[in-house]
């Protein structure tokens, strides 16, 4: 994979260079949790550049440098908003559901869909959805200081023991 990036990244420098009139040009590799981050130093000035990846603003990413944040706590949220559906609590049907969704750049939850549901439970899943797809605004994720939009997938356990307390798992 390096070798195919290699040529791109070289042409890119080339064009930054003649771009900036600079003549000295350096690329060192920066590791950080982040994608491949280069730091591009040129007459005595320090530019940073993700050269590997430049989002698109429209794409959905599942990973960003900032990630999306809920105000108040999410696991509050769902733990005061989720209801166990009565014909579920009536067959004792227990699992977890997997959500997948949406946060847009403006924090809005959008796409909400089932990832995995329980197997005879349809009810436990549209639950799921009806309280995801109800979460107020998001503060959104960011990309190189920028808001993206990041695809999320929420697992939410539904448990009858009267025993255990109320919880519901988060990342």
């Amino acid at each position: 994979m390096k070798n195919k990036l290699l040529p791109a990244l070289t042409v890119f420098i080339s064009l930054y260079a003649v771009a900036q009139n600079t003549t000295t040009i350096t690329i060192s590799h920066v590791p950080q949790a982040t994608p491949a981050l280069f730091r591009v130093i040129h007459s005595g000035e320090t530019d940073t550049a993700n050269l590997a990846q430049v989002p698109d603003t429209n794409k959905v990413l599942t990973f960003a440098e900032v990630m999306p944040d809920f105000p108040g706590g999410f696991n509050k949220y769902l733990a005061e908003n989720i209801k166990y559906p009565a014909v579920e609590k009536a067959a004792k049907k227990q699992g977890t559901v997997y959500i997948s969704f949406v946060i847009e750049k403006d924090g809005t939850v959008t796409n909400v869909r089932e990832a995995k549901g329980v197997e005879g439970a349809p009810g436990l899943t549209k639950e799921a959805i009806r309280v995801i797809s109800n979460m107020p605004k998001w503060n959104p994720g960011t990309m190189n200081g920028k808001p993206v939009r990041i695809e999320m997938k929420q697992p939410i356990r539904f448990v009858l023991d009267a025993k255990a307390p109320k919880r519901v798992r988060g990342w």
